[in-house]
């Protein structure tokens, strides 16, 4: 599939009709995209007749051709555009496992799950110095998974922000967490999170390294 681009501002020419014979008995589908038709229109016809003297035939009747007009700035016909260019992309190879939604690792997607939740109960709070880790995941019975997270701050007072007055932030953003673990995992969750200070982390390299920061 080859794709040209035209900007119907311009005037017909030369280097147009040049790329109109180069695509001429393409055997891959050709998309013509006309942008910015909002600004004007009047070369349209040009465009068209250019592309049916080449071909010899009216534009409808060209093989393994489309053409369209369309403001990227507008929207106009964008939603058309991408569904063209799908119809005619080919599949490609699995690339994982058609179990596998996501190629993140599992701890990793759940650390990350944690951290939104802190983050959208605090908002601007807390600054981004906070990470989270997943210290244990354990199977236990009657499938449930106990997971064990560690918060690591960098000072004291911002583990009381994340804690929250009587650990309300921290329940909170748990219960959330733990909701949507359950969906990811598709089990039941016990959730235990553990608030931590490690001064300045973001600079040590060896307990990045611990956790696999540095890959």
């Amino acid at each position: 599939m080859d794709h040209v681009p035209g900007d119907p501002r311009r005037a017909v020419g030369e280097e147009e009709e040049t790329v109109a014979r180069k695509f001429k008995g393409l055997k891959a589908h050709v998309i013509l995209g006309l942008n910015k038709v909002d600004l004007n229109q009047r070369n349209v016809p040009e465009y068209i007749a250019l592309w049916e003297k080449v071909h010899g035939c009216p534009v409808t009747e060209i093989k393994n051709f489309t053409m369209i007009t369309l403001s990227s700035q507008k929207g106009i016909n964008v939603t058309e555009l991408v569904n063209i260019l799908f119809e005619h992309m080919p599949e490609g190879p699995v690339l994982y496992p058609t179990d596998i939604i996501s190629d993140m690792p599992q701890r990793l997607a759940m650390a990350d799950i944690i951290r939104e939740k802190l983050f959208k109960i605090l908002k601007k709070e807390v600054p981004h110095s906070v990470e989270v880790v997943i210290e244990e995941v354990r199977v236990l019975k009657k499938k449930t998974m106990n997971i064990k997270a560690l918060i690591f701050v960098e000072r004291d007072t911002q583990k009381e922000i994340v804690i929250g007055k009587k650990g309300e932030v921290l329940k909170k953003a748990g219960t959330l967490a733990r909701k949507e673990l359950e969906e990811l995992l598709e089990t039941k969750v016990f959730l235990e999170c553990h608030v931590k200070v490690k001064k300045n982390w973001r600079d040590d390299i060896s307990f990045l390294r611990e956790f696999g920061f540095d890959r």
